[in-house]
């Protein structure tokens, strides 16, 4: 009896006969690796396949009709999701002209978002006093590295102004696979007028069917 679709095959180990060495020549002799070469492609439409392809359904095909009339007169939307490094109930302030961590430490997995489209570093920026100018980024405390192009800054002393949500540019390129875990960074331009920061988030848009 097959194992598959309930589990994947598991074929036995097989050899030649003591002295045979296969030669691809040899069209009407019968050799191992001609066996094994097969057992390789089944176990591997199997694997890739999975096991119990076919669901509820009396079979894959009628399985994959179903989900194609579940799926006709759908379309495709951009969702948009704010993972918190930071509330913006209080500010925190910085001011060191050097960047140093700050924020909560987030794990986060780009992975878990189907058709990923985008990833963004956003945060409330403002300084305590006219003039200075306050800066953020995001770091993956993971890897230990900052991530490239999510630098952001913003030079209004306004804690409630909406100009001072600033978001950095696509970001997605440059967060690695994999659960990582992630807090931002801040520091001024200026240490008599600090940087202050008001909520900050990693943005992630993806696309579902509605």
């Amino acid at each position: 009896m097959a194992t598959y679709p309930g589990g994947i095959y598991s074929p036995r180990a097989k050899e030649n006969k003591s002295g045979v060495v296969y030669d691809a020549n040899k069209k009407t002799i019968g050799y191992v690796e001609d066996v094994t070469k097969l057992d390789d492609e089944i176990v591997a439409v199997e694997t890739e396949l999975g096991t119990d392809p076919k669901g509820v359904d009396a079979d894959v095909k009628t399985r994959l009709d179903r989900i194609d009339g579940e799926l006709d007169g759908m379309t495709l939307q951009t969702v948009r999701v704010y993972v918190p490094l930071r509330a913006d109930t209080s500010y925190i302030s910085d001011s060191t002209l050097a960047y140093s961590s700050k924020g909560a430490f987030v794990r986060f997995d780009k992975g878990k978002y189907p058709n990923l489209q985008a990833i963004y570093f956003a945060a409330k920026l403002y300084t305590a006093v006219a003039g200075g100018v306050a800066y953020a980024k995001l770091k993956n405390q993971s890897t230990g590295l900052e991530i490239a192009g999510s630098e952001i800054s913003h030079n209004g002393t306004n804690s409630w102004d909406i100009a001072t949500f600033k978001t950095s540019g696509d970001v997605k390129a440059n967060i690695p696979a994999g659960f990582n875990t992630y807090c931002f960074r801040m520091k001024t331009n200026d240490v008599t007028k600090a940087a202050r920061l008001n909520g900050a988030y990693i943005i992630v848009e993806y696309q579902v069917y509605a």
